[in-house]
């Protein structure tokens, strides 16, 4: 499984932890607008580039990988984005996930939605066995 995936698993998984999420409206890299309730929170949950490796014995024994989370909420939301955000954060936190980047909330040009990206750190274990 992909780390987004991963990441959308963890967050499907645990709903009775995060308020305001609804597993529908969890997707993997884009929007799947025919199965969304656009009036509500969307969440999409993205990959960034890798970091550094921690090598032992000349092997690879864990990688520095990134994901981000990207919040979609109706131009209206009612709800409180921050603490959505914060308890999204916290959740993550405990299974391993840094968030090093909080974009802040801003309009989208295309369609008025409100967003904000979270950015999250975490370290990967490889496989060191041969064969």
């Amino acid at each position: 499984m992909t780390p987004a995936g991963i990441v959308t698993s963890l967050l499907i998984d645990n709903l009775d932890k995060l308020p305001g999420l609804t597993a529908d409206n969890i997707c993997t890299y884009s929007v799947d607008k025919d199965n969304v309730d656009d009036t509500n929170l969307i969440i999409v949950v993205g990959e960034n580039a890798a970091g550094d490796a921690d090598y032992g014995n000349n092997d690879v024994i864990s990688t520095h990988r990134r994901v981000q989370i990207q919040f979609y909420y109706p131009k209206d939301y009612q709800e409180d984005m921050a603490s959505i955000e914060k308890s999204v954060k916290a959740f993550l936190r405990t299974h391993g996930y840094r968030c090093y980047a909080d974009a802040g909330h801003m309009i989208t040009p295309d369609t008025m939605n409100i967003l904000n990206t979270l950015k999250f750190n975490y370290q990967e274990s490889e496989d060191t066995q041969n064969g």
